[in-house]
This record gives structure tokens, C-alpha cells and sequence, in this order.
């Protein structure tokens, strides 16, 4: 293993040995598989109670897994379903390109995906996004091997497995990306009819068979209801007239920039001018184009749009730009587009000195101290990496540059743990269990913010949906005490909220409160009962001074 890879490797999986889970989708993946080992159910998920038929069920195995092996969830293991993809797939892609072209240096193209907007952020949270792409990449791969006469027996049922796998991992897009991806780089190249070589009878007859089996398993665990949540619901609906994250088509092209950030001029440069100039002239490129094209007009295509749902891309648009990369060394361009990452990387530095200095920061911190050492080696690399573009040599900058980005991770992740009330709700559940249990109150309820009844995995008991002002005071009338937790934006969208809310006392632990609520009844009650004994009192008084 070189140093590149030890370094991608720490920078990756770092993070994870500090960090509380995301509410939004890591808390939640944890409370589903809690449910599911529970409830003894491995086909069918539900997240307290609703069917949760999204996701197939190997990611959730694997979550379900730490549990089972460390009697906890650990999120070093949970994070290895998206490390270890990354390895793979900068192995699989190396050695791809090394096979065609055995003088290609693979070290620029590695830390340039390894550090490329969304690949490195799916890589750094705990989804399945980065499995699915590395069964992807190696599905395509083998069938590149079967095209070239490479292949070995075993590879003809090999295709159809990482397929499935990567169906089985997120869904349909595991299926329909390499299966595409043949058929429109056969068809470019005029041998559509050759198709069933690759993908025949037995192959098409495993693939089927798996998934069936898959299917079956699921409608004796979860029944027609489910089943027809997962094969229509969650896929066609999903795909037509998505219920979750409809986006117009353009979403991705608008979204390019941020995506591909720091590389972005960089890659949409070399690429746009090679398609230009008709620059595709070796299958493998072409090869490699097709799976940018098709892809990416597959998914536009999709109602349902993320970022991150473009990640399978993301190896053919780098490797490929690299490929192309030493043609426009030369070029003025090139160098410019080159220089913009380490040139806004060497601001940094002194952007976070100014912030820090003016009260600019926005959230609350104890030291900066790893902050400034991550962003000062940033900043030492970036410089080296600048001489280098004065030098000429673009890809030995990108590789100063991306070392740099990937360097920085790693020495900022000791100032994680200070965070960690603004980036998940662990410590608000420690603080509010912490109070709960001095007062004696086992009810936990929150009011609309996401997510918030997975905070059941900290709080070791059910966490109550509130979803307006009438709930609010049923709650409050209760005879026995509650724990409710608030949103920090919520007082500012909901007047009516804000308005309840006046005058109670809150305890914030990041960007998230609590407050006491409950036994309102009784307190009226007992105002009601006093004010008369004290007029009565009174009265008694004025008739002994007559």
C-alpha cells in the first residue's frame, strides 16, 4: 500500500472515530436496524412501526451486523461499508487503466476522486451509496474484460452478481446503470446484437433468480402491502412522480459546480474541450464516456434528484479527464483551471484567522486550535502545490493539492468531538436523560424537526411526535411530566409555537433545546383551590376587626 492510500484511508476513516451520527439518515438507519433485530425481521424494515421499504436490505445488514458482533452500534465498523468501497474502487479503476496503458501514472487520478466534492462527502458519511458504486464499477469492469477476451470463465456469472449486488444494495439505479451502460456502448459501437454474449439466457436467468428469491423472502416477512411498496411504490414512484426529492431536469447541470468542487474547472474543462475536439478514440474512452452520458441523462430524466445519486460517475469522469489530462498541460487554461483549488485553499487560512478575530464565526467552539493546524498544512501544500503549476507540472500539483485537502482532515479531526452537539443529538439526549432521571420523568416527546423519533437509540425509550400548538397543550395538561425537545428554527417559523413557548425555561445544547412540560392541569387546579382559601381568609379578618 502506498502513502497516497494510507493517507486517503486515514483521512476517510478518521472522522468516524469522533463523530456523533447525523440525525437525519445515520440515526435513522440504526433506529431501523434496532427494529429490525428486535421484531427478528431481516427482509422487511419499518422504522417505529412504518414500513421503511426504501432501501434493500444489504446496507442494513451490515449496520444490524455491529450490533451483532460488538453488542453496540460502532461507527468505525458501520464506516467501512463506505471506506472500503473506496479502496476497491480506486484499486478496480487503477488497474483498469494500467491494463490499456501501462505507463499511466494513477497517483493524480486517485487523490483527485478520492477528494472530489460529493465522492469524498459520500464517503464520509454512512450511506450505501459508495457500495453501490463500487459494485457498479465492477460490474463494468468485468464486462469490459468479457468484451476484450480477457475475461475468465467465472467472470460470464460474475456480471450478473455485481448487478445484483448493486441492486440489492440501493435499488434499481444498481441495475439499470450497468445495464445501460453495455447496451449503449455496444450499441455506439454497432455490436448491439452481440448484447446477449455478455448478458445471455443464464445470465438474465441468475439475475432474475436472485432477485426473485430476494422477493419471495420479503413477501413471507412483510406481505403483498410491502412488496408492492418496494417494487412500485419506491421505485416507479420514485422515478415518475417522485414523492421525495422531486428536482427539474436541469438539477444536475445547475448543480455541477458544487458537485465536483474543488476540481470542477479542471475536469468540465479537459472533458468538455476533448468531447470538442472528438478527442474519444480508444474503447476505453469511449467506453468511459458512454457511462458519463448515459448516466447522467438517465438520471435527469428521474423525478426523484440528489447530489449524491450522481456518485456513480464520479470514477469515469476523473479517470477519464485524466486520461486526456497530459494532451492540455501545455495549455494556459489548463494551468488556470488547474490553480483554482490550491489558490482558494491558500485563503483559508488567513479567512479563518479573520473570522476568529471578528466574532464571525457562527457556532459555538472551545479551541481552534487542531483548525488552525489542519488549515495551516493546507496551506503549506497548496503553496507547493501553486510552484508546481508555476513549474508546469499540473498532476503533480493536483496530487500536493488533493495530499493537502486529505491532510487537513486528518489533523482537524481531534476538534470534532466540540462539535458534535451542532452536527448530531447525542449530547442533548445525555444532558436531557441526565435531567429526566433526577426528576423522574420517562416520557420523551419533540416538536417537528426531523427525524426526532430516532432519538429512541440515546434515550432508551420512545421519543413522542408533536406536530402543533393543540398537541402542545394536550401535552402540557398531562398529569406526569415530558421531556420536549425543540428545533432551533422552530420558534422562528411558527409564531404560534414561539408564543406557547414564551416564558418557559429551555436548556440548549447545540443547535437543539428541551424544556419541561406537563402537569398544567394541576397547577391551574391548585391556583384555583388557593385563591379562595385566601379570600376567605380575608374575610374572616375584616368580620373580627368589625
Amino acid at each position: 500500500m502506498k502513502f497516497r492510500h494510507l493517507l486517503i484511508a486515514a483521512a476517510l476513516l478518521a472522522p468516524f472515530l469522533l463523530r456523533d451520527y447525523t440525525l437525519n439518515n445515520e440515526l435513522k438507519y440504526i433506529s431501523i436496524a434496532e427494529e429490525a433485530l428486535r421484531d427478528g425481521t431481516w427482509f422487511s424494515f419499518y422504522n417505529h412501526g412504518e414500513a421503511y421499504a426504501d432501501k434493500p436490505p444489504l446496507y442494513l445488514w451490515i449496520v444490524m451486523l455491529s450490533k451483532l458482533l460488538f453488542g453496540s452500534y460502532q461507527m468505525w465498523f458501520i464506516a467501512l461499508a463506505s471506506v472500503l468501497p473506496v479502496a476497491g474502487i480506486l484499486a478496480v479503476m487503477g488497474r483498469w487503466v494500467r491494463e490499456e496503458i501501462p505507463s499511466f501514472d494513477t497517483k493524480a487520478a486517485d487523490v483527485m476522486l478520492a477528494t472530489t466534492g460529493m465522492f469524498l462527502g459520500s464517503a464520509l458519511v454512512l450511506r450505501m451509496d459508495m457500495l453501490m458504486c463500487m459494485f457498479i464499477v465492477l460490474a463494468i469492469y468485468t464486462f469490459w474484460r468479457l468484451y476484450r477476451g480477457t475475461a475468465r470463465k467465472c467472470h460470464h456469472w460474475l456480471l450478473p452478481v455485481w448487478i445484483f449486488l448493486a441492486t440489492f444494495t440501493k435499488g434499481p439505479v444498481g441495475f439499470m446503470m450497468p445495464v445501460l451502460v453495455i447496451a449503449v456502448f455496444l450499441a455506439v459501437k454497432g455490436e448491439i446484437r452481440t448484447f446477449g454474449r455478455y448478458m445471455g439466457l443464464r445470465q438474465w436467468a441468475l439475475l432474475i433468480g436472485l432477485c426473485a428469491a430476494w422477493w419471495a423472502l420479503v413477501y413471507v416477512e412483510g406481505g403483498a402491502e410491502y412488496i408492492n411498496n418496494l417494487l412500485f411504490h419506491q421505485t416507479i414512484g420514485r422515478g415518475i412522480d417522485s414523492f421525495h426529492h422531486k428536482r427539474p431536469w436541469w438539477y444536475y447541470i445547475a448543480h455541477i459546480p458544487q458537485s465536483f468542487a474543488p476540481w470542477v474547472f479542471l475536469l468540465v474543462g479537459v472533458l468538455g474541450v476533448g468531447a470538442w475536439r472528438k478527442m474519444v478514440r480508444t474503447d476505453l474512452e469511449r467506453l468511459f464516456m458512454v457511462a458519463i452520458v448515459a448516466t447522467f441523462v438517465m438520471l435527469s430524466l428521474f423525478s426523484s434528484k440528489l447530489d449524491i445519486y450522481l456518485v456513480p460517475i464520479y470514477p469515469f469522469v476523473v479517470y477519464l479527464a485524466m486520461l486526456w489530462l497530459p494532451q492540455f498541460e501545455g495549455k494556459r487554461w489548463a494551468k488556470w483551471a488547474a490553480g483554482f483549488a490550491p489558490a482558494v485553499f491558500v485563503l483559508l487560512l488567513p479567512a479563518a484567522v479573520v473570522a476568529d478575530v471578528c466574532d464571525l464565526i457562527p457556532i459555538e467552539y472551545e479551541s481552534l486550535a487542531w483548525g488552525y493546524v489542519a488549515l495551516g498544512a493546507l496551506f503549506v501544500a497548496s503553496c507547493v502545490a501553486l510552484w508546481q503549476l508555476w513549474r508546469g507540472d499540473v498532476e503533480r500539483s493536483i496530487v500536493w493539492c488533493g495530499g493537502g485537502l486529505l491532510a487537513m482532515i486528518v489533523l482537524a479531526t481531534p476538534a470534532i468531538p466540540q462539535f458534535n452537539s451542532q452536527l448530531g443529538v447525542g449530547d442533548l439526549a445525555a444532558e436531557a436523560t441526565e435531567v429526566a432521571q433526577a426528576e423522574g420523568i420517562e416520557h420523551y416527546a419533540f416538536y417537528r424537526f426531523r427525524s426526532g423519533q430516532n432519538m429512541d437509540i440515546y434515550l432508551d425509550a420512545p421519543c413522542e411526535p408533536i406536530y402543533d400548538v393543540e398537541q402542545l397543550d394536550s401535552l402540557d395538561c398531562l398529569p406526569h411530566r415530558s421531556v420536549l425537545f425543540i428545533g432551533w428554527k422552530e420558534p422562528q417559523r411558527d409564531s404560534l409555537f414561539a408564543e406557547w413557548l414564551k416564558g418557559r425555561e429551555q436548556t440548549v445544547v447545540g443547535n437543539r433545546s428541551f424544556t419541561i412540560v406537563g402537569k398544567r392541569k394541576l397547577r391551574i387546579k391548585l391556583r384555583e383551590e388557593v385563591k379562595p382559601l385566601r379570600l376567605q381568609i380575608d374575610s374572616t379578618k375584616l368580620k373580627t376587626i368589625n
